[in-house]
């Protein structure tokens, strides 16, 4: 499957040129016409940010009609639709996404009766509204159950301001966490700069790899119960939510190489992931609705009702993880995951990064060992390892001694498979189930939410 995006600027002041790429060229305002036609991407992204100003939307302004946001938006949709229509490109076949922006924009020099707009807001609202609109797009299209070969292809050559670099982050992260499930190609493409007199432009190759598996913790966890810092009441009534906090847990298990957790968080967040997934979808939405548009003394205002936290970040990679995960292992739904599911997470998970797969394949390597005694009854790992080990009655004694007391860096050490805190037992159908005995799974989350936060740098 392969994906082209591509962020714009003000679109409306580019001109033609004769771009050349890969023995092709074609004259054109934009690069998008022939990167379409060379790479034939099965998807196309095209970003626009909310700063910009369509001509018939100013007509508005300047008879005094109110414009709401919504409306403002749509505007900007219609006018990228029009220039790509003048460029000769399928608009069908494009999926246009306006963003937040940000920043003051006066009129051209010499244009009369000019609107200036201004946009209100955090940068980083595009970084988290970007990876919502991804992951929504992926959902959508299914594209979390496709498990063929991804290429991402990125265009920079029409980026502005902070946008290429947020842009470039989001995908990075996007698809660096996808590269868990499957294998991920990464290109960035750029053009030759098109100033005045230039009428030829080269595209770029600038960046290509295949993306390494990889867990982004550069955030704190604060504020984990909301998605939004809200300004406004309404908005900060629909954007709370207390089960945040799990989804965390669900992405350490990921990001240290716990597949047992993997597995116990991802069937307890399967359960209320609708109703989470919604919470997000309404707080997104709400944000978008109570966004104010004003205009007075020749300024189009945009107002933004909040700013987006790191917790939209988090929940879509979790919400992914967990899409993702589902469609390459069957979760059981019953109690404790069986020995055969685990071994299934490792090699459809871990085992593309080789240093967790070390661990993870030591551990799985070794459980084996105690399977004939497991009986129809949970009982702790180290109960059987104590039973099977043949060391000096002193070990023993000092294991049952241990046995209250699970280790964080043995838990971690181990994968998560920590002989204090996993309870074995053989199913109806004789296969071996594993889980963490109940009354220390709060240990357990409470490990993985303290390495989170100390691998995490502070804001």
């Amino acid at each position: 499957m392969k994906m082209l995006i591509t962020p714009w600027g003000n679109f409306r002041a580019w001109n033609e040129v004769t771009y050349h790429f890969d023995g092709r060229s074609e004259r054109s305002a934009t690069s998008l016409k022939l990167l379409v036609n060379s790479l034939e991407p099965d998807y196309v992204l095209l970003i626009v940010p909310d700063s910009l100003l369509d001509d018939r939307e100013k007509e508005l302004l300047l008879k005094g009609e109110p414009v709401t946001y919504e409306t403002h938006i749509n505007y900007i949709r219609e006018s990228v639709k029009d220039f790509l229509s003048a460029q000769g490109l399928e608009e069908g076949r494009i999926e246009i996404f306006v963003l937040p922006g940000k920043g003051t924009f006066p009129p051209p020099r010499g244009v009369e009766n000019g609107v200036t707009i201004r946009v209100e807001g955090e940068a980083t609202d595009y970084f988290y509204a970007f990876l919502f609109e991804l992951y929504k797009f992926f959902k959508n299209n299914s594209l979390f159950s496709d498990n063929d070969e991804i290429e991402v292809m990125l265009d920079l050559t029409h980026g502005l301001n902070f946008v290429p670099v947020l842009t470039y982050r989001a995908l990075k992260e996007f698809f660096s966490l996808l590269a868990n499930f499957r294998k991920v190609k990464f290109v960035a493409y750029n053009a030759d700069p098109v100033v005045t007199g230039v009428t030829d432009s080269n595209i770029n190759v600038v960046e290509e790899a295949l993306l390494i598996p990889k867990i982004s913790l550069e955030r704190t966890l604060k504020d984990k119960r909301f998605f939004v810092k809200a300004n406004h009441s309404e908005l900060r009534r629909s954007c709370r939510e207390n089960k945040l906090e799990e989804l965390y847990i669900l992405y350490g298990s990921l990001a240290f190489g716990l597949p047992l957790l993997l597995a116990e968080e991802a069937l307890s967040i399967k359960r209320f992931y609708e109703e989470l997934n919604e919470v997000l979808e309404r707080c997104v939405s709400d944000c978008r609705r109570l966004t104010e548009c004003t205009y007075e003394d020749g300024t189009f205002s945009v107002k933004r009702s909040g700013t987006f936290q790191d917790s939209v970040r988090v929940a879509v990679f979790a919400f992914s993880v967990l899409e993702s995960l589902c469609s390459v292992v069957r979760l059981p739904e019953g109690e404790g995951v069986p020995f055969k599911t685990v071994k299934e997470l490792h090699e459809a998970v871990f085992s593309r990064s080789p240093v967790v797969s070390y661990f993870i394949e030591k551990e799985l390597h070794s459980l084996p060992n105690v399977f004939e005694q497991i009986t129809s009854e949970w009982k702790l790992y180290n109960d059987y390892l104590a039973n099977s080990d043949k060391q000096e009655q002193k070990e023993l004694d000092d294991k049952r001694k241990d046995r209250a007391h699970p280790d964080k860096r043995n838990f971690f050490a181990h994968a998560g498979f920590e002989r204090n805190v996993v309870e074995l037992k053989r199913g109806s159908t004789g296969e071996i189930l594993l889980r963490y005995r109940p009354d220390r799974k709060k240990t357990v989350k409470k490990f993985v939410r303290e390495e989170m936060e100390r691998f995490a740098l502070s804001e």
